[in-house]
């Protein structure tokens, strides 16, 4: 069975079955016919629940460290103390030791890499992150940014970006970024 879209100028955008569209009179040049099958896909898409969706733990745990390893690449130096810093935020954030932190971060470098965009799992953190999990993230992203004594333009854009997709207030930036201060207040006296 094939499905129509109709445009109108009233009433924007809507599908029906071709059997009841039949004794529709459409406008010439406004039907489109969309394949049943990519339909089909639509509406499973659309359809997924949380628990369908394929996403477990172990991707939000990635989800951070990806969001970290853009703020590590931001000033396009490979600073050891960042990186420790990233290590560091990681065991803070997931409860996991080094070992699997520096594992989980070779893979985050692998995938950004892999795929420059970081909007699947902001998507991903959004919907399963609460919103204090996110302002942590967000402070965990300062300290990764302010641990070399220099807050790069870069790192501040990539952590204004982010604190943005992540729905979070610009009040949460700023505390985000006062907390962060604290850690490192001694490198900006």
């Amino acid at each position: 069975m094939f499905y129509q879209i109709n445009r109108t100028r009233s009433t924007g955008i809507f599908l029906k079955s071709k059997s009841s569209c039949l004794s529709t009179a459409v406008e010439s040049g406004t039907e489109r016919r969309l394949n049943p099958c990519m339909f089909a896909k639509l509406s499973r898409f659309f359809q997924k629940k949380p628990a369908e969706s394929g996403l477990d733990p172990e991707d939000l745990e990635l989800a951070s460290a990806i969001l970290l390893v853009e703020v590590v690449l931001a000033d396009y130096e490979k600073d050891h103390r960042e990186i420790k810093t990233s290590h560091q935020a990681l065991c803070r954030l997931t409860g996991m030791n080094l070992i699997e932190v520096e594992k989980l971060l070779a893979t985050a470098l692998a995938k950004r890499i892999e795929s420059p965009s970081i909007f699947p799992y902001i998507r991903a953190l959004n919907e399963y992150y609460p919103v204090q999990g996110r302002r942590d993230l967000l402070c965990e992203m300062w300290k990764v940014a302010m641990c070399d004594g220099h807050i790069d333009k870069h790192e501040e854009y990539i952590i204004r970006r982010v604190s943005g997709l992540l729905h979070l207030e610009h009040s949460d930036f700023i505390n985000a970024k006062r907390e962060a201060a604290k850690d490192f207040q001694h490198l900006f006296d």
